[in-house]
């Protein structure tokens, strides 16, 4: 950012009556809205990287910008006060500091040397607190003040807090810029490296915004040459987010002498890999990478072309790329990929460079959770309709999803598997499950009636128990596979648990979809919806999690409209009493004193009113 004239103190104190506001002001923070625009966006726990990122639309100077660390047994460890002294980041650029000193000659990188001072050591992925001060408009920093905090985070493995990583943390959570002193980021011994997720360059942090990525799933230089048999490909046991994988490849025609490496991995139920990412591939000389359905895989060649998925060929131009998308728009053989995933089941791929180069190369799996993102957030029970919202980034096939519902007599009444067939929820949507099978010609809309098999009915304010599954990679559902629930909740009156309306709720509990067996939304007889508060996409959810409406209680005995049931409403009822043959129901009928709907003013509506008599809104 532009430089801005700074006040000393001792030209301060010259400044007669003015001198002591002034004063005050020299140390005062500097402007927070471009300097908590840089945050730190990265952790490199391999190669010992602290990436600071300017999420803001103006250039911002460093000079007298310092960090303070800690981990289990050091705290308030502080760079030196010059030393980013002239770095400048600029708008949506980064700088990287070198933790190891191995800072290469550019702008955009410092050696932790060069900052002075002293850094908790070492950075690894045990209990670790870091934040990044900016000066005051005297130009240092009082570490003691918070408001100079310009981003925070802190990790531990397993996400507990330990020793005193959390030396400062409270100034961070009184700035909102961190949920609370007890938040780490859960890493493990292995753990390559902590990205922030959030690119918005929104102040507020905690775990939840953040991604931890394993070591390398495998590496051939650390567990062994990856299999070159099609029929006994190497296992990949991939989990949620990113999963490397880097290896080389020879002469892969060459039977005797060559190698190709083939991989084999099984995409869950629930999920979808969205990535195949290409993070390297040194050669001008073009390879081949290519998949196929099922755990084993073929070599390929003129036979074998139609038996794979797609195969692309991949050089150093296309390091980078997800292959994803490629095997969609570029491939080489006689299929392509019709989709922007490869949905749940298992698949083999298979990575070839025929040329006589040893070739290196490296992919990233990435594996995201789709069913789970989709999920209940709303019931309307004035209306009959049941709110189905996907949270999640990619649109979602419902083919072969259902729902299991129960109330007190009534339990495990499962809807039928196909009637979401074809229906597809796209992200950031609803799909509305019309219950009284009035809905409107809609792609958002559906019928009770359409989904086939049944509900537990009527889908009212009582007891109430109601699970929405997915199917697994063969395409059906199993009610008996806790794995396959995509969501659950379950309400009351007064929020008391009745009858079998927790048939299927302990399955939802032990997957931490659900607080406990016993817990219940808390609903009253006039109820109108109950809405889900979180609406970050996030699985564990309880009765806090939701918000009941229930209206304030009307008078029963106000024949006038007026609000009140007093003695207005006596005099009209007792100037028609007797009147029969009044249309059923209508609201002109009701300002007759036909409070019970039934066509007539009589004992029973003078009853209602008495016992009312009295009421106010």
């Amino acid at each position: 950012m532009p430089a801005r004239p700074r006040l000393t103190r001792r030209a301060s104190l010259q400044c007669g009556l003015l001198g002591p506001a002034l004063a005050l002001l020299a140390y005062a923070p500097a402007t927070m809205a471009a300097e908590r625009d840089v945050q730190i966006r990265s952790i490199d726990f391999d190669n010992g990287l602290i990436e600071l990122f300017n999420f803001g639309a103006t250039d911002v100077d460093l000079t007298g910008w310092r960090f303070c660390t800690h981990d289990f047994n050091q705290q308030r460890r502080y760079t030196a006060a010059g030393g980013f002294n002239a770095v400048t980041i600029e708008a949506g650029t980064s700088v990287f500091v070198h933790f190891n000193n191995d800072a290469p000659a550019n702008s955009d990188a410092i050696d932790r040397s060069t900052l002075g001072g002293s850094f908790a050591t070492p950075l690894d992925t045990d209990a670790y607190g870091l934040q990044i001060f900016f000066p005051a408009s005297n130009g240092s920093v009082s570490f003691g003040n918070s408001t100079l905090i310009a981003d925070h985070l802190q990790w531990n493995i397993n996400g507990s807090g330990v020793g005193t990583a959390e030396a400062r943390t409270n100034q961070a959570v009184s700035e909102s810029l961190w949920t609370a002193i007890g938040d780490f980021i859960a890493t493990e011994v292995d753990s390559a490296r902590i990205d922030l997720t959030d690119l918005s360059g929104d102040e507020a942090g905690g775990p939840s915004e953040y991604a931890v990525t394993a070591a390398d799933l495998y590496d051939e230089a650390v567990d062994g040459d990856a299999s070159d048999d099609p029929a006994a490909p190497t296992a990949l046991p991939i989990e949620f987010g990113s999963n490397t994988v880097s290896g080389e490849v020879n002469l892969s025609n060459d039977t005797a002498n060559g190698d190709r490496d083939f991989f084999t991995l099984t995409v869950p139920a629930g999920a979808a890999l969205t990535g195949v990412d290409l993070l390297g591939w040194d050669t001008t000389n073009p390879g081949f990478i290519a998949v196929n359905a099922g755990a084993t895989g073929f070599i390929p060649g003129p036979g074998t072309d139609a038996n794979f998925l797609a195969g692309v060929l991949v050089d150093d131009t296309t390091v980078g790329d997800n292959l994803i998308d490629n095997f969609q728009n570029d491939a080489v053989t006689q299929n392509s990929l019709a989709t922007d995933r490869l949905g749940p089941g298992d698949y083999t791929f298979v990575v070839q460079q025929t040329t006589d180069i040893l070739q290196p190369y490296a992919l990233d799996f990435v594996l995201a959770e789709t069913g789970r993102l989709v999920q209940i957030r709303s019931i309307d029970f004035t209306n009959g309709i049941i709110e189905l919202f996907n949270f999640g980034t990619l649109d979602e096939d419902l083919t072969g999803w259902r729902f299991c519902s129960h109330d007190f007599d009534q339990q495990r009444r499962y809807t039928g598997a196909t009637g979401l067939d074809g229906i597809t929820i796209e992200a950031g949507t609803s799909l509305l499950i019309h219950f009284n099978n009035d809905a409107p010609v809609s792609p958002d809309a559906v019928n009770r009636s359409d989904l086939g098999g049944s509900f537990a009915v009527p889908l009212d304010t009582d007891a109430y128990g109601l699970q929405l599954f997915f199917p697994a990679a063969n395409g059906s559902v199993s009610f008996g596979n806790s794995d396959l629930i995509a969501d659950h909740l379950q309400w009351n009156i007064d929020g008391q648990g009745a009858g079998t309306t927790e048939s299927r709720t302990a399955q939802a509990v032990g997957e931490g979809l659900w607080t406990a067996t016993g817990d219940f939304i808390a609903t009253e007889a006039a109820s109108t919806t109950i809405t889900l508060q979180d609406a970050t996409g996030g699985q564990a959810h309880g009765p806090a999690s939701y918000l009941v409406t229930t209206p304030a209680p009307q008078c029963v005995g106000d024949v006038n409209g007026d609000g009140f049931t007093n003695l207005a409403d006596f005099t009209i009822l007792a100037g028609n009493f007797g009147s029969t043959g009044l249309p059923f129901g209508n609201e002109e009928s009701r300002g007759l004193g036909d409070l019970d709907d039934d066509g007539s003013v009589n004992l029973a509506d003078f009853t209602i009113l008495a016992t009312d008599f009295g009421c106010t809104p």
